[in-house]
Parts: C-alpha cells; sequence; structure tokens
C-alpha cells in the first residue's frame, strides 16, 4: 500500500509479531499481495530487535496477543512507550469483546481480528496514526 503524501508516496512498512509460522506467513503474503513492506517475526524479543534496528522506517506493527513469553499486550504497551508514533494494532485467532480489549490494558492500540478478510485489514492497519507517522 503506497500513501500519497503531498506530490509523493511512501509505502507503509508492517512489523508483523506472530509465533504460528503458518499464520506469519499468511499474513505477509496478504500484507505483500496488498503493496505493503513487511518485516515478520516469531517473537517479542526479535520484534524489539528489529524496531531497534529499523524503528522510524517501520509504521505499523501487527502483535499476536498470544505470544510466548512476553505476551502480546505487554508488548503492545511496552512498544507504544519505546516508540510512540508507533500504531500498534492486536490480532488474536479468538474474537476478543470491547471488554477483554479492555483488560488487556493497551490503550489506544487497535485491534482485528485474525481471520479478517484483507480489506479489514488493511483498514485496521490504515487508521491516523499511520498517517501521522509517515508525516513525521
Amino acid at each position: 500500500m503506497r500513501l500519497a503524501i503531498g506530490k509523493g508516496t511512501i509505502t507503509m512498512r508492517v512489523l508483523i509479531v506472530e509465533a504460528e509460522e503458518d499464520e506469519r506467513l499468511r499474513l505477509a503474503v496478504v500484507l505483500r499481495g496488498e503493496g505493503l513492506s513487511v518485516r515478520a517475526v516469531a517473537s517479542a524479543d526479535e520484534a524489539l530487535g528489529a524496531l531497534a534496528r529499523e524503528g522510524s522506517a517501520i509504521q505499523v506493527a501487527l502483535v499476536d496477543v498470544l505470544l510466548p513469553g512476553l505476551s502480546g499486550a505487554r508488548l503492545a504497551r511496552l512498544l507504544k512507550e519505546r516508540w510512540p508514533a508507533l500504531r500498534v494494532v492486536l490480532t488474536s485467532p479468538f474474537h476478543l469483546s470491547p471488554g477483554q480489549l479492555a483488560r488487556l490494558d493497551c490503550d489506544g492500540s487497535g485491534y482485528v481480528d485474525w481471520h479478517a478478510e484483507p480489506a479489514g485489514l488493511l483498514a485496521s492497519l490504515r487508521g491516523p496514526r499511520a498517517v501521522a507517522s509517515l508525516l513525521a
């Protein structure tokens, strides 16, 4: 996905943080097919390393809530603390209600169901913070 900024365009860069290899690959294929630049990792530690190296080049982190070790919810809070301009979108193989999302205490994070159609997935990634971080 290329975003028009003034007279130029920028390809949105997404970091996928998903422990399940099949799901990580599926998400990467879908997002690349939509024209996004994708970096996919399997753990919170790998995500923190990727952002330490490429932080300003990544606009969105798509984070599985059920990561082993450091949970996706804890990772989301840490990412927002260290990289405030980064849009964090949580995902889960289970449908989470608004109440369940609130209990994760990840204020400001978006959410998209694992099984969302590509259009729904893209809409969740395109949130206003993603565009704002491209302009910063």
